[in-house]
């Protein structure tokens, strides 16, 4: 966060933590990435989609062990052994999303309390409705 006119720097490292923690709680949450990143994961005796997505499938790489998988943005993961997989994700640009980050991140500030991580029913709803399923 960089520093404004109307700010005098001093809260600014906290603000852009707590941005920070809301966009990976609903990263999270919803299992899709909000920003470009490379994952590197540990699959083992895994079934289920893969962490965050949607995933580039060109950079679907398996360092070792085994995986059998199906699907591309979005793989599922029908069974594995002992596998290490690094694959990029890429970033899901969603307006609803995004606002839902900065509904978070103000109702935390607000609150004063950065040890109270409760979200807001507004932002569950988002978070609902955007949701993938991970395990199955």
């Amino acid at each position: 966060v960089s520093q404004s006119r109307y700010s005098n720097g001093i809260e600014d490292d906290l603000i852009g933590s707590i941005l920070s923690q809301a966009r990976h709680t609903i990263e999270s949450a919803c299992n899709i990435s909000l920003i470009d990143r490379t994952l590197e994961v540990y699959l083992d005796e895994y079934i289920g989609y893969l962490p965050l997505g949607p995933i580039d499938s060109d950079s679907w790489t398996v360092n070792s062990g085994t995986v059998d998988k199906k699907g591309f943005s979005y793989p599922y993961v029908n069974e594995s052994a002992n596998a290490n997989v690094t694959y990029d994700c890429k970033a899901v640009f969603n307006p609803d999303l995004i606002n839902a980050i900065y509904e978070l991140a103000s109702f935390w500030y607000f609150r004063g309390d950065m040890n109270d991580r409760s979200i807001p029913e507004k932002v569950k709803l988002v978070i609902k409705r955007y949701t993938r399923r991970v395990f199955v």
